[in-house]
């Protein structure tokens, strides 16, 4: 939230993504307990988080 209010990241509703960042760490958490690879996971993760602190192009606006 912070990294928003500062416009260093795209703007996103904080409850949703807080929500899908969570269930990630959690997926993650389950997948490595079964034996996948912690080097795998924590890769993926720390490129989710890399790329939420990318600036973003403007979006085109959807019509309907």
């Amino acid at each position: 939230v912070a990294a928003m209010r500062a416009q260093t990241m795209t703007r996103l509703p904080a409850d949703a993504l807080t929500a899908l960042l969570g269930s990630a760490f959690d997926r993650a958490a389950l997948a490595i307990e079964a034996g996948a690879s912690v080097q795998d996971y924590r890769a993926v993760l720390m490129a989710l988080i890399d790329g939420l602190s990318l600036p973003q192009a403007p979006r085109p606006v959807r019509t309907r």
